[in-house]
């Protein structure tokens, strides 16, 4: 890892794709609930990424699902 006040120095210049990593855990667009829930409890995460064809068309997060249970 570089020294903090290195990546300040650069921080004009510095992209995204430098700090940015690719989502080791992903759901489709039709996976079930109760499969997601599972994701988001072995895996500790809040947010999973929703794909459809290896690309990314949405981010789910565990309060989203919560928040439909309860008003359902």
């Amino acid at each position: 890892f570089e020294p903090f006040d290195t990546l300040l120095q650069k921080e004009e210049t510095m992209l995204l794709e430098s700090v940015m990593k690719k989502p080791s855990i992903t759901v489709q667009e039709d996976t079930s609930v109760v499969e997601a829930i599972l994701k988001f409890t072995q895996s500790s995460r809040r947010h999973i990424p929703v794909v459809r064809g290896g690309k990314i068309i949405g981010i789910v997060n565990y309060m989203d699902i919560l928040r439909k249970v309860l008003r359902a």
